[in-house]
């Protein structure tokens, strides 16, 4: 669960502000720039990854030894995680498929986020590049606070993240969804899309679920 790190990284496949991101084999390494996470919120995923099938967790907490006295935890200065690498998959917002293709995807994120919700796992800040395509489907990034774990439903939370993905499927399907600009007329720009009034009262509704989405996925197959 923890691996010690003396040595330097270099060369990231993909650099941020809040981490950069290194290959290893199998693995990649996610390096900390700006800590949004610690090492009890990752143990929390590490060991919940019992209870999930579709989705991979880190496997590993990265650290190195800080001198001085202390627990186990207040010991370690922690850099990252480490998590298997899915070299085949690339992330939802690079997939450019015909409708019916992203139907059936938006089916699979909907099963793969269910287990998560099942479980008490509720990642809030998830969107189309934190969602992996290829023979399955797998949400990422869920190594910080962004992602809450509760020991109970959270129905407040739970209809966060059903909001949340609500975006990730409209934006999948319509690539001129524009959250910041058309959540404030939602209906408007569901209509002018030829969607039922039906439909539209299902995807604007306040308490969004998994069967409006269906509703919507099922209108639109041809």
């Amino acid at each position: 669960m923890f691996i010690g790190v003396n040595e330097k990284f270099e060369n990231p496949i993909f650099g941020g502000t809040e981490a950069n991101l290194y290959i290893k084999g199998d693995y990649l390494y996610k390096i900390y720039i700006n800590s949004n996470s610690s090492i009890l919120h990752l143990m929390n995923l590490i060991n919940m990854q019992k209870y999930i099938k579709r989705t991979v967790f880190p496997d590993a907490i990265l650290y190195s030894k800080m001198n001085g006295l202390g627990d186990e935890l207040t010991n370690y200065k922690l850099l990252g995680c480490r998590i298997r690498y899915f070299k085949e998959y690339v992330t939802l917002n690079k997939i450019a498929v015909p409708l019916n293709e992203k139907l059936k995807i938006l089916e699979e994120i909907i099963v793969t986020l269910k287990e998560l919700l099942d479980n008490n796992i509720y990642p809030e800040d998830l969107s189309i590049s934190s969602i992996l395509v290829g023979k399955d489907i797998k949400i990422i990034d869920l190594d910080t606070f962004d992602t809450k774990i509760t020991n109970y439903e959270d129905k407040e939370l739970y209809h966060f993240v059903l909001k949340v993905f609500r975006n990730v499927l409209l934006r999948t399907i319509y690539e001129d969804f524009d959250e910041k600009r058309n959540l404030y007329n939602l209906e408007e720009f569901l209509y002018s899309k030829n969607l039922g009034a039906n439909i539209i009262k299902d995807i604007t509704r306040e308490m969004f679920d998994f069967k409006d989405a269906e509703n919507l996925i099922y209108s639109l197959k041809k």
